[in-house]
């Protein structure tokens, strides 16, 4: 099992990129707003996000920054 994760979310937007996650129609940018809910949620780590997506670890952080 994974440790607690410290909430990333500081901004409190996670309810915001849900919404947009389900209205958005354009792949790249649904796969982009899938991997910012998984990490804003704060269970997954990086790594296992980029696994679950099928993209490599540096390609999500990017998206994380």
């Amino acid at each position: 099992m994974g440790s607690n994760r410290s909430k990333i979310d500081h901004k409190n937007e996670a309810l915001e990129v849900v919404k947009r996650h389900r209205t958005e129609e354009i792949g790249w940018k649904k796969e982009r707003l899938l991997a910012l809910k998984l990490l804003l949620e704060g269970e997954l780590e990086i790594t296992e996000v980029a696994k679950l997506l099928g993209r490599h670890r540096i390609r999500v952080s990017l998206v994380h920054k």
